[in-house]
C-alpha cells in the first residue's frame, strides 16, 4: 500500500491536500497547512 507522502500524482496535482495527507499520516497538527493555503490566498 502506498503512503500519502509516496503519491507523487498527488503532489503534483493538489500540493495541500498531499501536505494534509502525510501530516495526518504521521498524527500530526495540520494547522500548518491551512495558514499556509491563506497566506497562498493573500498572496494571489
Amino acid at each position: 500500500m502506498t503512503k500519502p507522502i509516496d503519491d507523487y500524482d498527488l503532489y503534483d496535482k493538489d500540493f495541500a491536500l498531499w501536505w494534509r495527507k502525510g501530516l495526518e499520516s504521521f498524527g500530526m497538527d495540520t494547522s500548518i497547512v491551512d495558514e499556509w493555503e491563506r497566506e497562498q490566498a493573500e498572496a494571489a
